[in-house]
């Protein structure tokens, strides 16, 4: 079953409406407590002790300010949490990569990469694994700074258009450049990334060049759009 990352997205908004709320109710409070101390004493109030007011309106307003104000968005944590994703298929510890077993041609490819950006200049990124789990993540204003699909091995549809893209990334290595480094995409490019046991191969090319289907990379570009494709099926048929 597909995840959607997105779901902290809505325990932000919770948390801002009531700290809305709380701050609101702080700011009446202390509007209170002030009228009683500095213009009128109210007669209900009349030897009452002020200091119970007065923790309780900065208590509203500093947990309604924590909420609605103190979570502000973080570019260096949200790159961190977008990259931190990709490098746990660049990058995976020894032990799991001794696991996998399904690999491709020489370079004993495991993973295919698609990386662009929209026209928001969010970056979204296609991995395709050997074994058909392929997955789709994108730079969000979520808790997490990511969002996206997993899951997909458990669908015939994107597992075959996962497993397709890893076999054309790896015949296309004698046309891709040697890596030692993952690096993201430019802007307007789109970015193919070959990972393998033994070696790493990346090329890049202006988005709209390889969606023209005489580019010799248009096939694999498509595979990638296919998994995309069978995820945006998969949440129509849930709605």
């Amino acid at each position: 079953m597909s995840v959607i990352f997105n779901k902290n997205l809505a325990n932000i908004y919770i948390h801002k409406f009531f700290g809305g709320v709380f701050f609101v109710c702080g700011l009446l409070l202390a509007g209170w407590v002030f009228y009683n101390l500095f213009i009128e004493r109210l007669p209900a109030t009349q030897g009452q002790n002020p200091a119970p007011a007065i923790i309780s309106a900065i208590l509203l307003l500093l947990a309604g300010y924590r909420n609605v104000f103190g979570k502000k968005y973080n570019s260096k944590s949200f790159k961190r949490s977008y990259e931190s994703v990709i490098m746990l298929w660049v990058e995976p510890p020894k032990k799991i990569l001794n696991k996998i077993k399904v690999t491709y041609g020489d370079s004993e490819a495991y993973a295919a990469l698609m990386e662009f950006s929209t026209a928001e200049n969010k970056k979204v990124i296609v991995m395709a694994g050997s074994i058909g789990d392929g997955s789709v993540y994108f730079e969000s204003n979520n808790a997490d700074g990511v969002g996206g699909w997993i899951g997909g091995v458990t669908h015939e549809h994107i597992k075959n258009s996962a497993i397709c893209m890893v076999k054309m990334a790896e015949e296309k290595t004698t046309e891709m450049r040697k890596i030692d480094n993952f690096t993201h995409v430019a802007p307007q490019n789109v970015r193919f990334t070959i990972l393998g046991k033994k070696d790493k191969y990346a090329a890049e090319f202006i988005h709209t060049d390889v969606q023209q289907e005489q580019h010799p990379f248009y096939r694999l570009y498509a595979a990638g759009q296919d998994i995309i494709t069978g995820y945006r099926l998969m949440d129509a048929n849930r709605k």
